[in-house]
């Protein structure tokens, strides 16, 4: 079994020697484009490859760059969310149903953000 490559003529072990270069090459020629997005950069870094998509991307982030502010009661009353929305967004998550239908209006307030442009 070992020796089936030796019985191979040289034309058919050069054959397969370059058909093995030719599909390392190939797939490293994949995996190298696909690293290297091209296209129009938002101002966080992030890749687009349109105008339009990095636009509606840009609006997003300005809509949804205030719950990052530091002055956190601020930022409810700016946004009009109610007082410990944020918290429970940002921090401890909302652990019970009951938490969760508190804040069903200021969650639909979030969604407006995400799709306002």
């Amino acid at each position: 079994m070992g020796n089936t490559f030796l019985t191979l003529g040289p034309i058919q072990s050069i054959g397969i020697g370059l058909l093995g270069i030719a599909l390392t090459i190939g797939t490293l020629t994949l995996i190298l484009r696909q690293g290297t997005v091209q296209g129009i950069e938002a101002s966080d870094g992030t890749k687009f490859s349109s105008e339009e998509a990095r636009s509606a991307y840009e609006a997003m982030l300005k809509n949804l760059k205030p719950l990052y502010e530091e002055d956190e009661s601020r930022m409810e009353k700016g946004l009009q969310f109610q007082r410990g929305f944020l918290g429970f967004l940002k921090k401890s998550g909302f652990n019970d149903l009951k938490t969760l239908l508190i804040y069903k209006d200021d969650i639909k307030r979030l969604v407006e953000l995400f799709e306002k442009e």
